[in-house]
């Protein structure tokens, strides 16, 4: 249980941190915007997109050491890909729930976030508990993460990672299925 409840604290913490630095990204060009409604505007979302991608850059570069990124063959990734692609299929079949998108959403929610949650996830606190089926702790805990009307979708994708990442030995596979996934949903 003290395994499950660090883990809690670190993602808070990653996403506390995360929330910082879009907010010292957006507010710091602020005084240079001279309309109104700029928390409303399109630029707005473009800095606190950019935001994300220099905090997603900087996870990545402290993070990569502390998880495994083996390689893949090229067969396992088109694989990874088709997998992601089909359970999005499947989902919106089964929901019938149309996500809006443009491509900030698009970059956000279908590639930067998959990368980040993965490296959370799946690489940093799958690695670093030492306890019975943290495999479903994991996804557990990466369902939860989600919105209410998403957790049913994000514990059977969980689930579809996870045995992913047992089956590869690296966090390419899981990656590549998030990605392709997220933009599949957000595209249909």
């Amino acid at each position: 249980m003290k395994e499950v409840l660090k883990s809690v604290v670190f993602i808070i913490a990653l996403a506390l941190i995360q929330l910082i630095f879009i907010l010292i990204g957006t507010i710091s060009y602020y005084p240079f915007y001279k309309q109104d409604n700029y928390f409303e505007s399109e630029t707005f979302n473009k800095v606190a997109l950019i935001s994300s991608i220099i905090y997603t850059i900087i996870m990545i570069i402290i993070l990569r050491k502390k998880i495994n990124i083996n390689k893949i063959s090229i067969k396992q990734q088109m694989i990874s890909v088709f997998i992601g692609i089909t359970i999005s299929i499947i989902m919106y079949l089964v929901t019938k729930t149309k996500t809006e998108s443009n491509i900030l959403i698009i970059l956000e929610t279908g590639l930067l976030a998959p990368i980040l949650e993965e490296m959370m996830y799946r690489g940093i606190i799958y690695n670093n508990m030492n306890m019975k089926r943290k495999d479903i702790v994991v996804t557990l805990l990466f369902a939860l993460s989600h919105p209410t009307s998403r957790m049913i979708y994000a514990l059977f994708l969980g689930t579809i990672l996870m045995i992913s990442l047992k089956k590869t030995n690296s966090l390419k596979a899981p990656i590549l299925i998030h990605i392709s996934s997220n933009i599949t949903s957000l595209i249909i």
